[in-house]
């Protein structure tokens, strides 16, 4: 069967909503991309994007902005190499400037593009000096679900090159599996980051991958992928600065969390709530599931959380009539009935306890 015959055998399969995952991870990529309303241009660029993981382009900031940004921190930094006290998180809280980076119109048009979703910018990282970060993806410390619906945007501040520690990654890397604790036997804490850490430099050198940098002109901006393995490459010049804003964007319609911090199997997940703010609007960004408004209920440390479906409740601005409903936890020898106020509990959960009562009347 040739592809003519199974677009029109199976055409909802090749639809933009077929699938929750990023186009770019889709399994039609290739013929979504054919079919998509895009010039010549930006389906070179879209290709490039779903291929290497990254792309640099021109986020059309204007200098004095950038200039602006540069001098709101000036003196803001705590030290001087430590690349945890030579950053500033969410500096867009006290600087118009970076929030006006963050929110870059083209760069939001751009996100649109590659991703066929409305991105939302949820925090900013300011750095004086390069990280040496090792090499990682941040869907071990952002992700969502479905999965795969963030990314970063890395704009310059003033030119980076070899020597003041540039960016490095690895091109295609962003179509590895998601690698975040649980599969490597580890526990939920970032006292694990370590190990984690070791894995991806064992995983890297092993693998077709092969390590690039990146240099760039001040104003110039790299957006990559979720799961784009990437890093800080060493200081050449400990007398140079790499003056440079981080963006992370989620994009609309997903529940958003840390896996960092998260055993899911336990039902202990750790959503991001008060902490996440749309920088936009300076206003919360509501998770969704499959379409629906949920408000996730907030980890509570060192606790064990018992297997449950499914830890979130309906959010009562969007549904003020929701009503008290019946979850039902599965235990290794019966179903226990428990009552909970105002849960959302899924149709399948219902049918569970349907079942239980009618096998018991029988």
């Amino acid at each position: 069967m040739d592809m003519g015959q199974i677009l029109q055998e199976y055409p909802h399969c090749f639809s933009a909503d077929a699938m929750t995952i990023p186009w770019i991870h889709s399994p039609f990529f290739k013929h979504l991309l054919a079919q998509a309303e895009l010039s010549t241009e930006e389906k070179t660029m879209v290709e490039t994007f779903g291929n290497n993981g990254y792309i640099v382009v021109d986020p059309e900031v204007p200098e004095e902005v950038i200039d602006r940004a540069v001098a709101d921190l000036k003196n803001r930094y705590a030290g001087d190499s430590d690349s945890n006290l030579s950053r500033l998180q969410d500096a867009w809280k006290i600087s118009d400037a970076i929030k006006s980076i963050a929110t870059a119109p083209k760069i939001l048009s751009l996100l649109q593009m590659l991703y066929r979703r409305e991105a939302i910018p949820f925090q900013t990282l300011n750095f004086r000096v390069g990280t040496e970060q090792r090499t990682h993806s941040d869907t071990i410390h952002f992700q969502s679900h479905p999965a795969n619906w963030m990314c970063g945007v890395w704009v310059a501040l003033e030119d980076v090159d070899s020597q003041n520690g540039p960016l490095h990654y690895y091109p295609g890397s962003h179509r590895l599996p998601l690698y975040d604790l649980d599969p490597l036997d580890l526990h939920a804490s970032y006292d694990s980051y370590p190990s984690y850490e070791d894995f991806v430099e064992a995983l890297l050198s092993d693998g077709p991958f092969q390590r690039q940098e990146v240099t760039m002109k001040k104003g110039q901006a790299l957006i990559w992928s979720a799961n784009l393995f990437h890093g800080g490459s060493k200081i050449l010049d400990p007398q140079r600065t790499r003056l440079s804003q981080v963006t992370h964007y989620y994009f609309k319609g997903c529940m958003y969390y840390t896996p960092m911090n998260s055993d899911i199997f336990l039902g202990n997940i750790c959503f991001r709530t008060d902490d996440l703010m749309d920088i936009r609007t300076s206003t919360p960004i509501r998770h969704s599931y499959k379409g629906r408004p949920i408000r996730p209920i907030p980890r509570r440390e060192e606790r064990f959380v018992p297997a449950r479906y499914p830890g979130i409740t309906e959010d009562p601005t969007d549904n003020p009539f929701a009503m008290r409903a019946t979850a039902v936890e599965v235990t290794s020898t019966k179903f226990k009935i428990k009552r909970l106020a105002k849960k959302f509990v899924p149709p399948i959960v219902f049918e569970a306890r349907h079942r239980l009562l009618n096998e018991r009347k029988g």
